[in-house]
């Protein structure tokens, strides 16, 4: 094959263009894999910064706890073991340090809550258990994690001592709040969540509590294995609005315990930062590469432009238009802007494709599915472009499928089946396109079609139920002559529903199907599922529109599936 000047030119940018951009996208994907290493770095990071913050503030807590045990007077207080003075001392020294504790708790030597201010504690409860209590009723102070009604509480414990004797101990905490986690957030840098019996009890993206605990709920395994393996999980990805996110969940301990002694995992919390945001300055760089090659690509088109124009032009676009609708390209036109001869030529030519080109699109959408007469009246109206946006239309959905079938077809030869089908399929398709109705699809044995689409009918649900009723005849027709054949009858039954449905073309630019869908089609399957053999089943709301009640007779309510609520059905009386 011989290439033209301006075709070798343009192809050479071309493969330089490609070169260059497959390169580009290969280190691009390399770069975007480094981001995403270091941002589960800096999580990394972020965990040993917290606990860091965390060993400070439990230092902090104690000092605090400290300074109320050491306390002559309230130490005094405590020994008598009285509830009422002990409550009394609690409160004055509270108020006189202004603690605003969530948990101030005042302990007898045996770990009985002698007295407390803020979260309520049982009566007579002993937290002798709990190792923050156990270690400063031994005379040690202790600091770690209470889970407390539901909230996540960082408590510090300290002796009350006199005379060599533990005469109780405090126990101080505040609660791990939104304004917690904004102050873990800032010394991070990262952005942190924790998670108390699967409930997001802090955060400092707390606008976004219930979008966070939803991605959480979809990546429970990381959290399970937080809580179970007693350490970090592997990082996870998850959306919150349309940002993606990276995160790392880790487990918090109830308290730092004694050596060997296997720690208690009380809660969750997770460490996550935008992916997106770190990967922008790679986003911007990739517009930028596809900018240029927009840019040079346009240079060499305009190379190739200048390099054509001419004389031969116009008669080279004209024969390789010919080519092209010629292979089925009807998209094709000739973009000539003269005004002589050749123009109109050109301009002949085009609105001869366009012609080509609407038949075809009727013939493609619609010849599978709509009756001759029906396709044409589309064509006419002009409203293609309509029914491939899609549309919400009120129309009458039926289901009809063969009762019995499955078994029947277990014994039968597979062409004899494959006859069987199509015999009946060819009944009911002329049935349906007599009546104006459309074939949305075959299911097995079954039929879906709908009325009143793409073209309107005021009568469109007295066409559904004429079309099920001239179904049924056309069964016992049918089987009169399988009788005399000696082969054994078929029954169908048929359920139709009425209601707002999605109507359109559906699917891919290789593959479009013009279908319904909507709970109306729900519903007419289910009423379908429910009929019996030779039974047409309608609904409620299809027996509201019939101008004349009599045709149609109330049955039991019947139990839908999907619907919680027995409901009235109706039968067509269409024998006789």
């Amino acid at each position: 094959m011989t290439l033209k000047f301006r075709d070798k030119l343009i192809l050479l940018v071309l493969v330089i263009l490609i070169i260059a951009g497959t390169s580009y996208f290969f280190v691009s994907v390399q770069l975007a894999k480094r981001i995403e290493s270091d941002i589960v770095d800096r999580l990394s990071r972020s965990n040993v910064t917290y606990e860091e913050f965390n060993n400070s503030y439990f230092n902090q807590l104690i000092l605090q706890s400290r300074s109320v045990s050491d306390n002559p007077k309230f130490a005094a207080q405590l020994s008598t073991g009285d509830k009422a003075t002990v409550q009394q001392g609690l409160d004055e020294t509270n108020r006189i340090n202004g603690f605003n504790s969530d948990i101030f708790v005042a302990l007898s030597p045996s770990g009985e809550v002698l007295a407390y201010v803020g979260t309520e504690m049982k009566s007579n409860i002993n937290l002798s258990q709990r190792p923050e209590i156990s270690g400063a009723l031994s005379g040690i102070d202790n600091g770690g994690f209470w889970e407390e009604n539901g909230k996540l509480i960082r408590v510090a414990a300290s002796p009350t001592i006199a005379n060599d004797q533990v005469l109780g101990a405090i126990a101080l905490g505040y609660e791990v709040s939104d304004t917690v986690a904004a102050v873990i957030s800032k010394v991070t840098t990262s952005h942190i969540a924790f998670l108390v019996s699967n409930k997001i009890v802090a955060t400092n993206m707390y606008d976004k509590r219930q979008e966070l605990f939803d991605q959480f709920q979809q990546h429970k395994s990381e959290l399970d294995h937080a809580m179970i393996k007693k350490t970090s999980s592997s990082a996870f990805k998850f959306m919150v609005g349309e940002e993606k996110y990276l995160g790392v969940a880790s487990p918090v301990f109830a308290s730092p315990g004694t050596e060997g002694e296997d720690k208690k995992v009380i809660a969750t919390y997770v460490f996550f930062n935008s992916l997106d945001k770190a990967l922008e300055p790679l986003v911007d760089s990739r517009k930028l590469m596809l900018i240029i090659g927009l840019g040079v690509a346009a240079i060499a088109l305009f190379i190739g432009i200048v390099i054509s124009h001419g004389v031969a032009r116009p008669v080279a676009l004209l024969a390789n238009a010919t080519r092209e609708i010629a292979a089925g390209n009807l998209d094709f036109e000739v973009k000539v802007k003269s005004k002589d001869e050749i123009g109109l030529l050109a301009s002949s030519f085009n609105e001869m494709t366009k012609g080509l080109k609407q038949k075809k699109r009727v013939e493609g959408l619609f010849g599978k599915y709509l009756s001759p007469d029906v396709a044409k009246k589309v064509l006419a109206e002009q409203s293609i472009d309509g029914i491939l946006k899609g549309e919400k239309a009120m129309l009458s959905v039926l289901f009809t499928d063969i009762r019995g079938f499955t078994p029947m077809s277990r014994g039968m030869d597979p062409q004899a089946l494959i006859n069987l089908l199509n015999s009946h399929f060819d009944e009911s398709i002329d049935i349906i396109d007599r009546y104006g109705g459309t074939l949305d699809k075959f299911i097995g044995d079954a039929i879906l079609a709908f009325f009143g689409a793409p073209v309107h009918y005021d009568d469109f649900f007295m066409r559904a139920i004429n079309a099920a009723v001239q179904m049924q005849r056309a069964v016992e027709k049918f089987n009169f002559q399988r009788k005399i054949e000696g082969k054994d009858p078929i029954h169908i039954g048929i359920g139709i529903n009425s209601g707002d449905v999605i109507v359109g073309n559906i699917g891919s630019n290789k593959r479009l199907e013009y279908t319904v869908i909507g709970e109306t089609v729900n519903i007419a399957n289910r009423l379908c599922s429910v009929a019996k053999k030779g039974q047409i089943i309608i609904s409620q709301s299809t027996y509201d529109l019939l101008p004349n009640k009599e045709i149609a007779s109330a049955i039991e309510q019947v139990v839908l599936k999907g619907v919680t609520e027995p409901v009235t059905v109706y039968e067509i009386l269409w024998k006789g």
